[in-house]
């Protein structure tokens, strides 16, 4: 059966919490084993990361929710200012706060973009202020790897 746009709402809201868990094997079960994570290019995270923007495939989503992004960042706080869902699409505009393994304040707003199919997310489309990121994780400093 084809899953509504509340279905699917509600599939990225457990997500979401169950990212929380660090649990590999949950988080794993809401991607599609081709899912695709596209990130800006050359976004501060993906910088300070020393990798390329975004990642492809679910090992690769997994390893950056349950790895990467708890070693740059720490005491992560997450609030939603909204969400919305329209057919396979669900928008999450959020609020990120946490500090930097270099130990400034971050701060942004966020709004995802999850595109969601046969109850996996097969996409996940993030936006966000690309130069005030730099600001944030480098300020005055050169941009480079941090980890």
């Amino acid at each position: 059966p084809m899953s509504t746009s509340e279905d699917n709402k509600q599939l990225v809201l457990t997500a979401y919490r169950d990212f929380g868990t660090q649990d590999k094997e949950k988080i794993g079960s809401y991607f599609a084993a081709d899912a695709e994570w596209v990130a800006p290019e050359r976004n501060a995270m993906a910088v300070a990361l020393g990798q390329p923007a975004g990642w492809v495939g679910r090992d690769a989503i997994v390893r950056y929710l349950t790895g990467e992004i708890g070693r740059l960042f720490t005491g992560a706080k997450v609030e939603f200012l909204s969400v919305v869902a329209d057919g396979d699409k669900v928008v999450v505009e959020q609020r990120f706060q946490a500090t930097v393994c270099n130990g400034r304040p971050y701060e942004m707003i966020y709004c995802f973009i999850f595109v969601v199919r046969d109850r996996l997310i097969r996409q996940v489309r993030p936006f966000f202020d690309t130069a005030l990121g730099f600001d944030l994780i480098f300020g005055k400093e050169t941009p480079r790897q941090l980890l």
